[in-house]
């Protein structure tokens, strides 16, 4: 995923006692990828943090399998 990419929150199916309807973000766009290194773990503890604005004015960091890709 890169800046200026469109997304939904992908609600993961194990998680199903809360209705997706309740957790639809809409479309939103991504701000900012920013990855991340732990220095103390550096071979094996890193990611991206996906930045996303959504309709509602929400702001925050997701993970990539957080986020489906609109088309």
């Amino acid at each position: 995923m890169k800046t200026g990419d469109l997304v939904t929150y992908y609600w993961p199916a194990f998680l199903s006692r809360i209705p997706e309807s309740e957790v639809d973000k809409g479309v939103g766009i991504v701000v900012e990828v920013r990855s991340w290194v732990d220095s103390g773990a550096a071979d094996r503890n890193f990611g991206l943090d996906i930045y996303v604005q959504w309709p509602s004015g929400e702001y925050g960091p997701y993970q990539e399998d957080e986020l489906r890709l609109v088309t």
